[in-house]
């Protein structure tokens, strides 16, 4: 009486999981950037340029702000807590280039709607098994993309 759950291959499951540290690890590292962009803004410091640039980490670092013993060292950790995230997700990214090599269908859609190898391999595992779908519209919906006039003729059952 209960309908059967799908349950994706292992080698879905393992993309997704990689995705989702990916993710997880972008956000804490937005995190971050909020926590520098709070500390400025608490010692009224007014900014117009990137606090995350070469340029911007030099002042960051530099004697010219006036935001005390505190405020440099608040920074200096949040920064270097980025630098980590930074690298981690670096590495990651890494490891889904690898994964976005092997499956025919991350590169068939490199090629057809110009996605990065990121989003196509998002797409991929979040669509996986396209025999869900009886047109491409609803393979479309479902990964959150819109075709615009491009063909995904190739990931639905019938079109």
């Amino acid at each position: 009486m209960i309908t059967e759950s799908y349950v994706p291959p292992d080698e879905i499951r393992e993309r997704r999981a990689l995705m989702r540290k990916r993710k997880r690890l972008v956000k804490k590292r937005t995190d971050f950037k909020n926590e520098v962009h709070a500390v400025l803004d608490h010692h009224g410091i007014e900014y117009s340029w990137s606090q995350f640039s070469k340029v911007g980490r030099e002042i960051l670092a530099g004697e010219d702000l006036s935001l005390g013993i505190v405020g440099k060292n608040l920074i200096k950790s949040y920064l270097a807590v980025i630098d980590e995230l930074t690298d981690q997700i670096q590495r990651l990214e890494d490891v889904i280039e690898d994964c976005v090599a092997s499956p025919p269908e991350t590169q068939l859609l490199m090629t057809i709607l110009r996605a990065s190898s990121h989003s196509s391999i998002l797409i991929i595992i979040k669509v996986n098994e396209s025999n869900w779908f009886d047109v491409a519209k609803q393979v479309a919906s479902y990964a959150g993309i819109t075709t615009r006039g491009l063909e995904l003729n190739s990931f639905a059952r019938d079109t």
